[in-house]
């Protein structure tokens, strides 16, 4: 009823300048408004209430129990990333498309009418179509990665324990390929320290991006000692923490196994260190992801690099031999068959996707 009489814009001013109602609360509220006054379906002049509802049920609610309490408008990607998937989450998996196109529908409302970072839904959700998407790929080299762990490292503005999960954090997008939701969403039985073998799975707490992206990536190859060891001592820390708890979460809050650690503030610190270190601040965590695809391509292609992209691989294998490297590689994801039309395949399920998409 309450939408349904507003017909002017003396209603959307009343409930902008509310200092009752939560920020989240007035931008769905305005939507809504915004919604209502679109020509619907059948030639009629506004939007079905039927459809308002549909709207509210889907999006308004589990917006709301997710983003309430938080400066929405001033929001990273990252932490706005976090609220939609979230939102996404804490309903039934069925109609999970249709209510992230309907999220996509209002995050675009809020754009064109405040200041408002952007957030690719289609990159939450891959189901929702994708025309016109511009590719979002960027390349952190190793000296990046490194200056940014050195960053990390040593951050004066966090305690000890949350500077050694934002090294995690980096080391497992970077040096594994891992999606920051799947880095941050393991349990400690999910990282094989024996073999060097991490699993990403969809459980019943986090859902993977796609069905591919349930996978075994062996991890041994990549990772230098010193990151193994870190890894390790996150694990026991972690059984430390919880030792009743036979699974905890790999980044569990001290308090509770059931419980992560705040996601989006870490996520949003060990951005920051990239952007520090590249001076691009167009650069996200998921470029890691990127990088570590391009370089395991460029390696396993064994192609004549110029020297210029023979010192980065070098840098990145941690190798001066980088065809012996290679070859290891190969060896460890493809077998000892040396087949070029297998190299796509590997590298998209060992960064769960599909090899159109590694290709892309």
């Amino acid at each position: 009823k309450f939408i349904d009489m507003a017909t002017g814009a003396q209603v959307d001013i009343l409930i902008e300048r509310s200092t009752q109602l939560d920020q989240v609360m007035i931008l769905i509220l305005l939507w809504l408004i915004d919604v209502s006054k679109r020509p619907g379906r059948g030639g009629r002049q506004r939007t079905a209430v039927g459809t308002l509802k549909t709207y509210i049920s889907n999006v308004a609610i589990p917006l709301i129990e997710q983003a309430i309490g938080t400066s929405f408008l001033s929001s990273s990607p990252e932490e706005l990333g976090e609220i939609y998937r979230d939102a996404l989450d804490a309903r039934n998996i069925e109609d999970r498309a249709q209510r992230a196109e309907s999220m996509r529908n209002f995050h675009n409302f809020v754009m064109r009418s405040y200041h408002c970072a952007s957030v690719d839904l289609y990159d939450i959700e891959p189901s929702i179509g994708n025309n016109n998407r511009e590719a979002d790929a960027n390349i952190i080299s190793m000296r990046e990665y490194n200056s940014a762990l050195d960053l990390l490292k040593n951050d004066e503005h966090v305690t000890s324990y949350e500077q050694k999960i934002n090294q995690l954090i980096l080391i497992l997008c970077y040096r594994a390929g891992l999606r920051s939701g799947e880095a941050t969403h393991l349990k400690i039985k999910d990282v094989d320290t024996i073999n060097w073998i991490i699993h990403v799975r969809t459980s019943h707490f986090f859902r993977t991006k796609t069905i591919r992206s349930n996978r075994r990536v062996p991890v041994g190859l990549f990772l230098s000692t010193e990151e193994k060891a870190l890894i390790c001592e996150q694990i026991q820390l972690i059984k430390s923490f919880h030792p009743d708890f036979e699974n905890p979460w790999f980044f569990s809050d001290k308090t509770s196994a059931k419980c992560l650690v705040p996601i989006a503030y870490h996520i949003s610190r060990v951005i920051e260190a990239l952007r520090l270190v590249t001076g691009d601040n167009s650069i996200k965590l998921h470029h890691g992801r990127h990088s570590f695809a391009n370089y395991v391509l460029l390696l396993m292609s064994q192609l004549i690099y110029t020297q210029e992209l023979h010192q980065e691989l070098q840098a990145w294998c941690r190798a001066e031999d980088i065809v012996g490297f290679s070859q290891k590689v190969i060896i460890q994801l493809i077998g000892t068959k040396n087949a070029k039309e297998r190299f796509l395949n590997a590298i998209s399920f060992g960064c769960g996707v599909y090899p159109q998409a590694s290709l892309n």
